[in-house]
Order: structure tokens, then C-alpha cells, then sequence
């Protein structure tokens, strides 16, 4: 059985800079889903719809990961990722590496497209991220 969460978020339409300012509310609900198929194989995924502040435009965004356990610090994952918007679409293709420095603390690095054109668009990605204490 797969465990699952709502995950929200809400942007006001005010900004400290009005170059950054939207006009209305924005808003974007994902429900995220994990699937443990071994103790060292997990699949996750995200299914939602997100509102722009500017346009009110819904887009929806989905995301699908194979995420492998290599040792008790160290994990591996590709990632396919797509934005579903009313005027484009973007797919696109990651793989990631991840290392627990300590329990609540991790680094990771990703790299990918955001197109599914492997030849014309790429990127590296650096995360750092905190676990907050009870």
C-alpha cells in the first residue's frame, strides 16, 4: 500500500519588488505518493494543478522517480518530470544522486533536461537539505 500526502502551497499576490507582483492569488495542490518495492527500491510520484498569479492559468505537473538505496547514506534516482500548462508543455528527464551527511542533514546533485531533446537543453542541479527537529 502506498503512502500518501496532500502537499499545498499559496502565494499572495504581493511582493516586496512590483516587478515580481501577481494579480491574483496563486495556488498549487500535488497529491505525492510513495511505493516501497523493496527495503531498497521506492518509486515516487506527484499528480497536481498549480494556478498562475498573473494569468490565472492552470497548468498540471506530474513527476514519476525510481529512487535505489546503494547504502544506508548513499541513493541513486532518474526522474521523469512534465508540466501540463495551457499554452506549452515541458517534459523532461533527470537522474540524481543523494548522500545523507547525517540523519536530518543532505546533499544531493541532479542532472537532466527539461526538455526530452537529451541534445538540446541540460542542466546541473546542487541541493542542500535540512530535516528541522521536532
Amino acid at each position: 500500500m502506498p503512502k500518501i500526502t496532500l502537499v499545498s502551497y499559496f502565494r499572495l499576490p504581493i511582493t516586496i519588488s512590483p516587478v515580481f507582483r501577481g494579480d491574483h492569488w496563486g495556488y498549487t495542490f500535488t497529491l505525492a505518493a510513495r511505493h516501497d518495492l523493496s527495503s531498497k527500491m521506492k518509486i515516487y510520484s506527484n499528480i497536481g494543478f498549480t494556478r498562475d498569479q498573473e494569468s490565472t492559468d492552470i497548468s498540471y505537473l506530474g513527476t514519476i522517480e525510481l529512487n535505489y538505496k546503494v547504502t544506508e547514506k548513499f541513493s541513486s534516482y532518474v526522474e521523469y518530470y512534465g508540466n501540463y500548462a495551457a499554452h506549452s508543455n515541458a517534459n523532461g528527464l533527470d537522474i540524481g544522486f543523494i548522500y545523507a551527511v547525517k540523519n536530518n542533514f543532505t546533499i544531493d546533485l541532479a542532472l537532466g533536461s527539461p526538455t526530452l531533446n537529451l541534445g538540446l537543453n541540460k542542466f546541473i542541479g546542487f541541493g542542500i537539505s535540512a530535516r528541522l527537529p521536532k
